[in-house]
């Protein structure tokens, strides 16, 4: 596992300094408000018959939905891009035996945290970008949720930001074994104009970037993905956000003493923007599986 800055172009998303600036807010911050496994993305509050009643249970059926749709068996190799606080690589190491788990961040903190709650043999972090690591080959299953939303910068054209996104599917296609499986998870445009993006987005949450459209992922994923399986829940993050301002505002003065007023304000006046995205039709909630195509397209 080694880090290069020559795999492609991290110049075309956010800047590993932004990314790091917004997810280094603190651990003590977000474990105030976030589940104890700290899944810092929408729950899966309802499907395949089953429904959550709370946060934690939600986070618990998101992470099984990812894990199901990249096929993870015991004994399989996993790779986590963008793996946050590392709940998917404890629950796949825990509830699914696989064999190694590695998780890739820019973020200090969460690698640390890692490494303090999730330390064992069978989970390893890399504390860089994907346009900086090879992770090498044969993975079983790559599993990346809550991290395509900041590969594409804000302003790009459509075009520009299939580009940046094949860069991520080919980054994939790379990493797995020829019968390898991906599962993603990103918010998207819905409902909005050409153009009126960068108004409707709010840069503190998603600092350098813009979220991708669903037909721009299909597309740039298509010359070395099948998409299998897919669903679309803008409910699932909403219901999800609302849990996270709940706790935020229950913990606001404690929160505004430990970490400042602006920051608090930062955060719920983002959760609320995004609420009303998801509500509005604006925002969608893709959760996306794919197979690995045995023979590229040209």
């Amino acid at each position: 596992m080694t880090k290069t800055g020559d795999l492609a172009d991290p110049g075309a998303g956010a800047s590993p300094a932004a990314i790091r600036h917004h997810y280094d807010a603190g651990n003590a911050f977000y474990a105030a408000w976030l589940d104890p496994s700290m899944t810092y993305s929408a729950g899966r509050w309802a499907g395949d018959g089953r429904s959550a009643s709370t946060l934690e249970q939600a986070q618990t059926a998101k992470l099984d939905w990812h894990l199901d749709a990249a096929a993870v068996m015991p004994g399989a190799r996993l790779l986590d891009v963008g793996c946050g606080w590392g709940s998917l690589l404890d629950r796949a190491v825990r509830e699914r035996d696989v064999a190694r788990a590695v998780g890739v961040t820019p973020s200090a903190a969460q690698c640390d945290w890692i490494s303090a709650h999730h330390a064992g043999p069978r989970i390893e972090t890399v504390r860089a970008t994907w346009q900086e690591v090879d992770v090498g080959t044969g993975h079983d299953a790559v599993v990346s949720i809550g991290a395509l939303e900041h590969f594409a910068r804000a302003g790009l054209s459509s075009a520009e930001r299939i580009a940046c996104y094949r860069g991520f599917f080919d980054f994939c296609a790379r990493a797995l074994s020829d019968n390898g499986r991906l599962s993603i998870q990103f918010i998207g445009w819905m409902d909005i104009a050409q153009g009126a993006e960068a108004a409707s987005l709010p840069a503190e949450l998603f600092p350098e970037s813009d979220l991708p459209r669903f037909t721009e992922v299909i597309a740039a994923a298509d010359p070395v993905f099948h998409p299998i399986r897919m669903e679309n829940v803008p409910d699932d993050y909403a219901r999800t956000l609302r849990e996270w301002l709940s706790r935020l505002n229950a913990g606001r003065e404690r929160l505004i003493c430990a970490h400042g007023p602006d920051l608090v304000k930062i955060y719920i006046r983002g959760f609320r923007r995004f609420i009303l995205g998801f509500e509005s039709g604006s925002l969608g909630l893709y959760r996306v599986a794919f197979r690995r195509r045995m023979n590229r397209l040209t």
